[in-house]
This record gives C-alpha cells, structure tokens and sequence, in this order.
C-alpha cells in the first residue's frame, strides 16, 4: 500500500473511520506530501482524531452530525460538518397518520 501511494502520490486522500489503521496511514501520507481529510463517521473516530499525537498527520476531520464538530473543535482539532451521505436517498414508505395509528403513537407529538 505505502508503495501504491509513493507510485500515484495523490494531492489528497480520504480516510474513513477506522482509526486503528488509518490513524497509522495518515501518519505515513504526510512526510511524503499527501494531504488527509479524516471522515468521521463514529464517537470513536472523534475521540481517536482528538487523541492523535501528531497534529499534522491529520488536518481535518470531516463530520456528517454537527455536534461531532463541536466535539473535535473543543478538542482543538480542525473540522466540518458535510452531512450526512444518505440524506435525500430515504424515502417514507408511509404517511406519518398510517404511522402512528399503526404504532399506536399520537400523531401531534414529535416523533
């Protein structure tokens, strides 16, 4: 892999939520001029991000819940929130009335 990223040095990679190895890339990436955005997706990417000893390994974290930007900020690691991947993509199946009379739930309440 390190040999993968040396032969097509991208200007930027994008690491997903396993911090136990990608953690450990974002490491590797940096001295040799690859750029990192962390996608947190989980608390535990949050929390690793916020541990990881070398500030320049990664340079921002990339959030889909907001509340999970204010956590990396007051850790005082860079972030934005992007949303969420699968906003638009579901779709209700049913109307909220046939929901909650079929859950026995009172329709004026938020759910």
């Amino acid at each position: 892999m390190w040999d993968e990223a040396e032969r097509r040095r991208p200007p930027l990679a994008i690491l997903t939520d396993f911090p136990g190895f990608h953690l450990r890339l974002a490491r590797k990436l940096r001295p040799k001029g690859i750029r990192n955005v962390y996608y947190i997706a989980r608390n535990s990417g949050v929390a690793a991000v916020a541990r990881e000893s070398s500030a320049a390994a990664v340079r921002a974290g990339a959030v889909y819940f907001p509340f999970r930007r204010k956590f990396l900020r007051r850790c005082r690691r860079p972030g934005e929130f992007i949303g969420h991947p699968l906003v638009g993509n579901v779709q209700p199946t049913m109307t909220r009335e046939f929901f909650c009379k079929e859950y026995g739930l009172d329709e004026r309440n938020k759910i």
